[in-house]
């Protein structure tokens, strides 16, 4: 692995600030596909340690790296074309080591990371969207800092409908956590930079969430309830 390491690095040819700038992005979502793709071939030879070792290895060099230490929001780091890729090679990373240790605690760190992926993601997608692939570039515009208020709501509801569908009480508390965030921001944020009609309009928006959050839970909890009882009384 360290051999295939090293001649990996040959193919990009990084050798001073710029070009890693330039090309870092790219060249470590390609490798972790590679050793993704290690991962899956070892696990279709019934090799499930070697499958288990790639995986996690991916694992930690794309949160360590990609994530952590050089992740483009607060990184000098051209994403280009590759935000998308780098963040489905992680989430596919992410669910084979869950698959392959297979206990409920694993599981459950899947989902975690899987919240935290979706988030990251949605934020520097947005990033993108308003600046271009250096996501570091330029200050917070109002567009996107209201861009990201309706984002974080729109994800508030993704998050508990996946959470009421599958039963999974994790993507209910991140979807409470991040309802209550963005309300406090759009109270104490972004309504002070709008004026009129604009501001009205915001919280007209911002109530139909939360009677629509309310809405759901009203629905979803006598079901959960009467589930439970009856686990009790048999």
């Amino acid at each position: 692995m360290i051999v295939i390491h090293i001649g990996w690095k040959q193919v990009f040819a990084i050798d001073d600030g710029l070009r890693f700038a330039i090309w870092g992005f790219a060249e470590r979502t390609l490798w972790g596909a590679l050793l993704l793709g290690a991962a899956l071939a070892a696990g279709r030879l019934a090799q499930r340690r070697i499958a288990l070792g790639l995986a996690l290895a991916g694992l930690a060099h794309g949160v360590g790296f990609t994530l952590l230490y050089h992740n483009p929001l607060w990184s000098e780091q051209a994403v280009w074309l590759w935000l998308a890729p780098a963040y489905a090679v992680l989430w596919a990373l992410l669910s084979t080591s869950a698959r392959l240790i297979g206990t409920p605690v694993a599981r459950r760190v899947e989902g975690i990371g899987h919240i935290a992926l979706i988030l990251l993601f949605s934020l520097s997608a947005l990033r993108w969207a308003f600046h271009g692939p250096w996501l570091i570039h330029g200050s917070v515009t109002l567009g996107e800092d209201i861009a990201r208020s309706l984002v974080a709501i729109a994800l508030a509801l993704g998050f508990l409908g996946w959470g009421m569908a599958r039963s999974l009480k994790d993507w209910r508390i991140a979807s409470l956590l991040l309802m209550l965030g963005a309300v406090g921001k759009v109270f104490l944020f972004d309504a002070a930079g709008l004026d009129g009609l604009q501001r009205i309009a915001s919280f007209i928006a911002l109530g139909l969430s939360l009677i629509g959050i309310g809405w759901l839970y009203s629905r979803y909890l006598p079901d959960t309830r009467s589930a439970r009882s009856q686990d009790l009384e048999e």
